[in-house]
């Protein structure tokens, strides 16, 4: 709402105005520097999209005669450059039901990519777009990470930006590498193609006391840059 509610109480009457407000994190699946998932947060609709009083009390709201023209129907969803789509309710235009409506993320670092899709610094001044590329977000996970010492671990590697549409096609095929940790750096141990799933695993035996990996996904594809999983590590017992 756009006035402080006691308690913050939807129901609260009034003729107060309600806007879409997105929420967005980058690092959430730990994809940047920080230990934290961070949020930044954007007015989707600067023009009110319903006034009044929310009813929270489901199919009880009818009965009560309390406003539930909203429904439960936002839902969010990110297009095949990153980009963030919004679906919600509008109940400005009237009547007894909502009418649907949509927003689409216009500006601001996107899902999936390195950069802002605007003008980069360089080529400003020619109006040309900057050098934006999409992350592959790799993941990396393992059957055990506490296996018994001399037992075989599966390294389960997935490119997670296979979930935006078309990176399956442009991802499926390409080389994942895994890496381990020894004498402070990572080296390659192993190499291999993703599945039409964008998938590769690893069968390693654990005959170590601890040890840690890393997969990366060197960079292949002109719209993709390179990427490296967070470090995974298993110790034996």
């Amino acid at each position: 709402a756009d006035v402080k509610l006691p308690d913050d109480d939807s129901q609260t009457a009034g003729d107060h105005g309600w806007r879409v407000v997105m929420a967005q994190s980058l690092n959430g699946l730990g994809c940047g520097s920080s230990s934290k998932p961070g949020f930044r947060t954007a007015v989707a609709t600067p023009k009110r999209m319903h006034t009044g009083t929310i009813c929270s009390g489901g199919t009880a709201c009818q009965a009560q005669a309390i406003d539930r023209r909203l429904g439960d129907f936002f839902t969010i969803e990110i297009d095949n450059t990153g980009r963030v789509w919004g679906g919600y309710s509008n109940t400005t235009q009237g009547g007894a039901t909502a009418l649907p409506a949509f927003v689409r993320q216009s500006g601001g670092p996107s899902f999936g990519r390195t950069c802002d899709t605007g003008p980069s610094r360089q080529n400003k001044k020619r109006g040309q777009a900057g050098p934006c590329m999409l992350a592959p977000l790799v993941g990396l996970g393992a059957s055990d990470q506490t296996p018994a010492r001399g037992d075989s671990v599966r390294l389960k590697v997935v490119l997670k930006a296979c979930k935006l549409s078309n990176a399956t096609k442009q991802l499926k095929g390409t080389r994942v590498n895994l890496l381990r940790k020894r004498d402070g750096r990572f080296v390659k141990i192993a190499g291999k193609k993703v599945n039409d799933r964008c998938r590769a695993s690893f069968t390693k035996n654990a005959g170590f006391g601890r040890a840690v990996f890393k997969a990366k996904w060197p960079k292949q594809l002109d719209a993709f840059r390179a990427g490296r999983s967070l470090p995974l590590t298993i110790k034996t017992h």
